[in-house]
C-alpha cells in the first residue's frame, strides 16, 4: 500500500502556470481590524452568529460552519492584491497538532468583508503516506525521500520560509544549473544548393552542396519530474533529489517555479523571479504568494 501511495504522489505533482505580476503589497485599512473581528468571533466557535455573517459577504456568507479551530486574533500577514481585493494569511491547528495555512479571502465593499476561504486541498494522502512511513523501522533510500518530501509539502508558511534560509545556497545554485541545462541550443537547419545545368538540349538541377541556417530562438524549455529528466537534466535533476523537491519549470517570463510537492494541483513551492514578477494571488489557482527574500517567493496552489 505504502509503494502505491507513494508512486501516485510522485506521479501527480502539479505543474503551475504562468500568471501576472502581484501588485506591492501595502497596509489595508480596515482589513485588519475586520478580520480580528472575524477572529474573535471564530475562536468563540460563533460563526453563525449575526455578528460574524455582517462580517461575510459571497461565498462565505454561505458558510455553516461554527468556526475554522482556533487563530490568531490577528492576521499573521495581509497583502494588498488589488484596489478591493486583500487577502489574510492565518494560522490554525490541524490533525496530529500540524500547524495548517488558512488564507481569507477579503472584499471591499462598504467596508472590509470575508468573501471566500482558501487552503491547500487533498493533503491527507500525503498525511497518511507520512504517518505510515513514520511507523517504519527500516526505510529505502525511495521511502526516506518520499518522507522528507511529505515532511516538505505538509510544512506550515513560517516552516518553508525557514527551511529556505538554510538552503538559500543550494537553491540558489540549483536556478544557475538550471539556466545552464535548459538554455535552449540553436537548431541547425539543412537546406540543399542547388543549380540548373543543360544536358545536351535540356536543363537539370544539380546539387552542389549544403547549406546551414542556425535558428537561435529563445524559447523556453520544462523540466517535468525529476525521475523522467535525469538523462535529459542530469545535474538540475540531481540537485532536486538532493533537496526532495518533486519538479521544476522554467517560464518564458524568465521565471523558474520549484514545485516542492502535492497533488494534482494543489501544490506548495517557491518561484525564482529576476525581474521581481511572481505570479499573482488569484484565488483560484495561486491560493498565496510571499516574498521570502530577493527574486525569491514561497507559493501555493489549489
Amino acid at each position: 500500500m505504502i509503494k502505491l501511495l507513494i508512486l501516485i504522489i510522485v506521479t501527480l505533482t502539479p505543474f503551475p502556470y504562468a500568471l501576472a505580476q502581484v501588485p506591492d503589497g501595502s497596509s489595508v485599512a480596515g482589513g485588519r481590524e475586520a478580520m480580528m473581528e472575524f477572529a474573535e468571533l471564530n475562536n468563540k466557535q460563533m460563526l453563525k452568529s449575526n455578528e460574524a455573517r455582517l462580517l461575510l459577504t459571497g461565498e462565505a456568507s454561505e458558510w455553516r460552519n461554527a468556526w475554522f479551530g482556533r487563530i490568531s486574533n490577528q492576521p499573521d500577514k495581509l497583502v494588498l492584491v488589488e484596489k478591493n481585493f486583500a487577502v489574510a494569511g492565518v494560522e490554525t491547528i490541524g490533525k496530529d497538532s500540524r500547524v495548517v495555512d488558512l488564507y481569507f479571502y477579503l472584499k471591499f465593499d462598504n467596508g472590509w468583508k470575508i468573501r471566500s476561504m482558501r487552503a491547500m486541498a487533498q493533503t491527507w494522502l500525503l498525511e497518511a503516506v507520512n504517518t505510515e512511513l513514520k511507523t517504519k523501522a527500516i526505510l529505502t533510500a525511495t521511502e526516506k525521500g518520499a518522507l522528507a518530501n511529505t515532511e516538505l509539502v505538509l510544512s506550515s508558511d513560517k516552516m518553508l520560509a525557514e527551511w529556505f534560509q538554510k538552503n538559500r545556497s543550494a537553491l540558489d545554485k540549483l536556478v544557475a544549473v538550471t539556466i545552464v541545462e535548459t538554455k535552449k541550443k540553436p537548431k541547425k537547419t539543412v537546406f540543399p544548393v542547388r543549380r540548373r545545368v543543360r544536358v545536351g538540349t535540356s536543363w537539370i538541377s544539380q546539387a552542389i552542396g549544403n547549406s546551414v541556417n542556425e535558428d537561435s530562438e529563445n524559447e523556453p524549455r520544462t523540466i517535468d519530474y525529476v525521475t523522467a529528466n535525469i538523462r535529459k537534466f542530469p545535474r538540475s535533476a540531481a540537485a532536486l533529489k538532493n533537496l526532495h523537491v518533486r519538479a521544476m519549470e522554467t517560464k518564458s517570463n524568465g521565471n523558474i517555479e520549484i514545485i516542492i510537492g502535492g497533488i494534482l494541483d494543489n501544490s506548495v513551492g517557491f518561484v525564482y523571479s529576476p525581474s521581481e514578477t511572481p505570479p499573482p494571488i488569484d484565488g483560484w489557482r495561486y491560493i498565496w504568494v510571499e516574498k521570502v527574500a530577493a527574486g525569491w517567493y514561497l507559493f501555493r496552489t489549489t
